[in-house]
């Protein structure tokens, strides 16, 4: 059993994962040879929800950039794709490693910019998360 780190804790499993309950994947991303990008302008108008899952997905950044929310020791490396669902929402993560810093960054899953299409991915780990995020 995973021992929760104050509030939650991302645990591995190896059964298959009930994806109606708060689960996480990490994949390896694999960039794609043939990556366009595409721009979109617009103006985005937040519902109370989104402001809820935006302080969330800021709050799970920060701790993904502190310390360590897995039940094993683990390091990231360039490209790994850390997907969260809470039940509610689902989070997409990056990590980066720049000339100056190496770091998560929130993956944007916009229509355009969907990481099927920059990435190949390789599945890492995958479990449920212990706690409430």
């Amino acid at each position: 059993m995973c021992e929760v780190f104050q509030e939650y804790k991302l645990c591995t499993c190896s059964d298959k994962i009930d994806k109606k309950k708060p689960y996480w994947v990490l994949n390896k991303g694999v960039p794609k040879k043939d990556e366009r990008e595409t721009s979109i302008l617009g103006t985005l108008i937040y519902s109370e929800d989104e402001i809820i899952k935006e302080i969330t997905e800021e709050r799970l950044l920060q701790d993904l950039n502190s310390k360590n929310i897995f039940d094993f020791d683990y390091k990231p490396s360039e490209n790994d794709i850390l997907k969260l669902y809470d039940g509610r929402y689902h989070y997409h993560f990056i990590y980066s490693k720049l000339e100056t810093d190496s770091k998560w960054k929130i993956f944007d899953k916009g229509p355009f910019s969907d990481e099927k299409h920059l990435f190949k991915l390789r599945q890492k780990k995958k479990g449920f998360i212990e706690g409430e995020i």
